[in-house]
């Protein structure tokens, strides 16, 4: 989780993306990957390097193991 530097509450999607993924993607010169995608690339590197299914499962939210074999393998 990220908080903010006021008030050090949890910061919301669109101000995560606006201040923080869109400042980086601008200094390396990429377009703005979405947070969206860095779990996606979290998942898969996850699967790919042995994660224990049932606890990627847990961390992701998913319904069923089968889901993130299905789409991160």
């Amino acid at each position: 989780m990220f908080v903010g530097t006021r008030g050090g509450v949890v910061l919301r999607n669109r101000v995560f993306r606006r201040g923080w993924v869109d400042a980086a993607a601008v200094k390396i010169g990429e377009p703005g990957p979405t947070p969206h995608d860095l779990r996606r690339t979290c998942a898969s590197l996850a699967v790919s390097a042995g994660a224990n299914v049932k606890a990627l499962q847990r961390m992701l939210g998913h319904a069923s193991a089968k889901e993130n074999l299905d789409t991160y393998e």
